[in-house]
């Protein structure tokens, strides 16, 4: 009998419909600290740009090369983009909510690619909001 709930409950799973999610190996850094997170997904912004936020606080916004994918970071939020379905750009989105905020932001960002939005989230104290895509620029927004 236990084989059977067993043989029954791998088909269940199996049948999702769900792809497996694997995340790769990041380090987690201080989610203030750009060149921390930067150094730990392994990657160079072509890009940096001096800018504020909608609290006039300094920020930074870094573009990465190849499919569009962007990391701003002021004293007030996180915010995180990439173009939805794009494997580069979504892995490299991975590794930035990775470094940020570890393995849970890495599984909500696969799950705004796939589903293109999730409700407001929480992670380690930090309120994730506007976790959407549209027009297949997916972003996720990390309040600090």
């Amino acid at each position: 009998m236990k084989k059977l709930a067993l043989i029954f409950a791998l088909f269940i799973t199996g049948c999702s419909g769900e792809p497996e999610i694997t995340l790769p190996d990041v380090k987690q850094v201080d989610m203030n600290d750009a060149d921390a997170i930067i150094q730990s997904i392994g990657e160079k912004p072509i890009q940096v740009i001096d800018s504020t936020d909608s609290r006039d606080a300094t920020k930074k916004i870094y573009k990465f090369d190849h499919a569009f994918s962007q990391l701003e970071l002021s004293p007030n939020f996180a915010l995180i983009s990439w173009k939805q379905h794009d494997d580069i750009s979504l892995n490299r989105a991975v590794k930035m909510g990775m470094a940020a905020l570890g393995n849970d932001a890495g599984y909500l960002i696969h799950r705004v690619d796939l589903n293109g939005e999730h409700t407001e989230y929480s992670i380690q104290g930090h309120k994730i909001i506007n976790n959407s895509c549209v027009s297949e620029l997916c972003m996720i927004k990390i309040e600090k």
